[in-house]
């Protein structure tokens, strides 16, 4: 039979003969859906092959996670680290230990500690916390916050801050500390400024020396 009398011939276009209709194969149904349609179904196998990260989960950081790490020290390497700074540094200020200005954010409570020290820091643990209170906390020497501002004046600001000493170390832990250094012109109106807030606001006094330079 000639090819051009078959039945074929005759559908061919048809919804039913073939692709059928002209464009029904081409169109987006036929293939699977538009652009990146299908990845996690019937174009999986593409899916593990070209894009093998599309579907990963990464998981969701809150904001405090994205935060760096703080730098720590423990309890017991505050004396060392002292020494240290008084020593090696030649850094004046008796007792008080500045954490902040070397760097570190945070103390936690491993080790213990024996010796007074006026530490400022940002953040410190429980544990912590509680073995510097035992160990007491002073106003340090002339050089400390409170002497100084005693020196410049500002009294008031210097209160504010015994009171808030007293609060976080509590009264029993916190002191004025006074010293003797017949050579420091200022070391006797600061020391009578001392006495007369430890009476006005019931906080107790201690007697130091300072020893910056040994031979």
């Amino acid at each position: 039979m000639p090819h051009k009398e078959r039945k074929v011939r005759k559908q061919r276009g048809s919804r039913y003969m073939g692709w059928g209709q002209v464009g029904q194969h081409r169109k987006s149904g036929g293939r699977g859906g538009k652009g990146r349609a299908g990845g996690r179904k019937h174009f999986w196998i593409r899916t593990v092959k070209y894009e093998p990260e599309r579907y990963i989960k990464k998981g969701f950081l809150p904001p405090s996670a994205k935060k760096p790490d703080p730098v720590t020290i423990n309890v017991g390497e505050l004396e060392d680290l002292a020494r240290k700074v008084l020593t090696e540094y030649g850094v004046k200020g008796g007792n008080e230990l500045n954490l902040t200005e070397l760097g570190i954010d945070k103390v936690l409570g491993r080790g213990s500690i024996s010796t007074s020290l006026t530490v400022t820091v940002a953040e410190w643990s429980n544990s912590a916390k509680e073995k510097i209170e035992e160990a007491g906390v002073s106003t340090a020497c002339i050089a400390g916050e409170i002497p100084q501002l005693l020196r410049i004046g500002k009294t008031e600001k210097a209160k504010k801050r015994a009171r808030e000493y007293a609060e976080l170390f509590g009264k029993d832990h916190f002191y004025f500390e006074i010293q003797h250094h017949p050579d420091l012109r200022e070391q006797d109106p600061i020391n009578q400024q001392l006495i007369a807030l430890s009476r006005e606001l019931d906080i107790p006094l201690v007697a130091t020396n300072d020893i910056h330079y040994l031979r």
